[in-house]
Parts: structure tokens; C-alpha cells; sequence
């Protein structure tokens, strides 16, 4: 049976860009993107394929290089959003390797939901940055206004699930125990404020250690996508560094940066380059801006 024309025309495009015969097998996704102050979208259409070899002959005047990439890495090279989610939506169904992270509640524990969801940073965020890291549960101390802020959110229709760096671990400043005690406390006072959070992923390395799941390297944000069947275009990543705004961006995400004039001025050449959605003072500020319809919760997923 010949194969529909649509797929026929991608089949011919694939080796002429590529220089190698190229089967074409199941579409991923069909996505849209607006643009900024402009009433104009972009339909993407993105499908799974199959090579026939690897020796490429590229056509120089359309692709400049191919390479084989894990999907983290993948997702911080590429600026091409339609791309981007459908990496995301590939991991999410099994397609691309798992990548290891550390949860405070186990997958299997989590509830199937829908809806869109908010990632935020935990130590600076949520609660008060301690010089040397939080290291008990007795030194976690909520940043003022914080719980109502998430509260507010919860309430717009967003879920919650925290994302952060713990490298206190891999220091030997803590214990991975004590850390998810800390988290542990800050799940049960988030709860009695009325803030649900489905998860906390945590990474417990530090820089050198190269893994994948270390901000602004996206791998903690793409299990949190699976976990919470998250589409990273209704969502937002929220934190008071650059690291947080660019592994946001690495998804396809909206991002945030909350933090004073005094922490913008000391990151401003970083935010420069990470290009934050919205600059706010902290987490109150956002869920204001979000209330006022600025960024509304979208009443249907952005892509299918």
C-alpha cells in the first residue's frame, strides 16, 4: 500500500537534506507557537523516523551538522521549541533512555492528574538560602509570603512540584537522609498552607560530577514532564538563579526569575544571556502577575 502523500513528500525532504534513506514512522506531535505581541502561530509538525545508514551527505545551504545526542543534552543545544516538546513527548511515552533522578516520593506513589504545572526552585524560592546550604529540617525557614503564593497558584488551577540543586550532599555537608528530611518538612508545611506538591526532585551532586539531572541541564524537569504527564508549554519554571531560568528554557518551558534589585544587579549579565519570560521580586510578585491575567492559565493543552 503506498504510503499517504504527506508522509511521502517527508520520506524524498529526509534524503535530500540528509543524503541517506530515511523512513518516516509515527507522528509525535502537532504543536503551536505564537509570537510575542503578534497574532500570528506556527503549526509544527514533528514524526519519529528511522535511518538507513549513517553516512550522511548533508545539503550544506540547510543543515550544517548531525550528531547523536542524549535527550538532556539534546534539549539545552536546540532553540527550536517545536523540537523541543517533542523530546520531551518522546521521553514521556517511553520512546528515549530513562534518565536517573532522585524523588522524595516514589513514581508509583504519584496520582495520574492533568493540568499544567509550575516548577519551582526550593532554597531561596520557597525558603531562606542559608550560607553553607540547608542542612536539618531545623534550619528550614519559609520565605515571607511564600506559602500564600503557592497557594494562590494552586488555586489558578497550576500543580506544584519543586526542582532544586542540593550539592550539600556531594560535599559531605549533609546527609541524602537529612536532605530528605528537610524536604519532608517542607512538603507537610506547604500542605497545611494549602499548597500541594506532588513531588520534590532533588540532585545530590555537584558540578563535577557531569550527571544529567544538575540545573540548568534539564534531566530532573524531564521526569517531572513524565511523572505529571506535563506539557512544558502550559508550564512554568521559577527560580531566584540563572540556572533555573535556562533548564525552564531547555524544555520548551515559560520561565521566571524571582529575586530583588540587588540579586538581578548581581546576576544581570547571566540573566542577560538566560532571557527570563518575567523578572519579579519574589513569589508573591509572581502569582500577582499571573492573577492578573498577564500569563493566563491556558483552558486547553498548546499541543496535542
Amino acid at each position: 500500500m503506498e504510503p499517504p502523500r504527506r508522509v511521502s513528500r517527508l520520506w524524498r525532504t529526509a534524503k535530500e537534506e540528509l543524503g541517506v534513506p530515511a523512513k518516516v514512522d509515527r507522528p509525535l506531535g502537532v504543536y503551536l507557537s505564537g509570537f510575542p505581541g503578534k497574532p500570528t502561530f506556527t503549526l509544527g509538525f514533528v514524526y519519529s523516523g528511522t535511518l538507513g545508514s549513517e553516512r550522511f551527505r548533508l545539503k550544506a545551504d540547510e543543515i550544517e551538522r548531525v550528531d547523536w545526542l542524549p535527550a538532556w543534552r539534546a534539549l539545552g543545544m536546540t532553540r527550536n521549541p517545536f523540537a523541543k516538546w517533542a523530546i520531551v513527548d518522546a521521553y514521556r511515552r517511553g520512546d528515549l533512555p530513562e534518565i536517573p533522578v532522585h524523588r522524595q516520593r516514589p513514581r508509583s506513589a504519584m496520582k495520574p492528574a492533568n493540568g499544567p504545572v509550575i516548577f519551582v526552585d526550593r532554597d531561596g524560592t520557597i525558603n531562606r538560602e542559608r550560607e553553607g546550604a540547608v542542612r536539618t529540617p531545623a534550619e528550614l525557614a519559609f520565605n515571607p509570603g511564600a506559602k500564600a503564593a503557592l497557594r494562590a497558584l494552586r488555586s489558578f488551577g497550576y500543580r506544584l512540584a519543586v526542582i532544586t540543586n542540593q550539592d550539600a550532599v556531594a560535599w559531605g555537608w549533609t546527609t541524602e537522609r537529612m536532605l530528605r528530611r528537610v524536604n519532608a518538612k517542607l512538603i507537610r508545611g506547604l500542605a497545611t498552607a494549602g499548597a500541594t506538591v506532588e513531588n520534590v526532585y532533588y540532585c545530590p551532586h555537584e558540578l563535577r560530577d557531569g550527571c544529567a539531572c544538575r540545573k540548568p541541564r534539564p534531566g530532573m524537569l524531564l521526569a517531572a514532564c513524565s511523572d505529571l504527564a506535563a506539557s512544558p508549554r502550559d508550564s512554568w519554571m521559577v527560580g531566584d538563579r540563572p540556572d533555573d531560568v535556562l533548564a525552564g528554557r531547555a524544555i520548551g518551558s515559560l520561565t521566571a526569575f524571582v529575586g530583588d534589585a540587588k540579586r538581578r544587579e548581581a546576576f544581570a549579565v547571566d540573566l542577560e544571556d538566560a532571557r527570563p519570560d518575567l523578572v519579579v521580586d519574589d513569589l508573591a510578585a509572581f502569582a500577582k502577575t499571573l492573577r492578573s491575567g498577564r500569563f493566563a492559565p491556558p483552558k486547553r493543552p498548546a499541543y496535542t
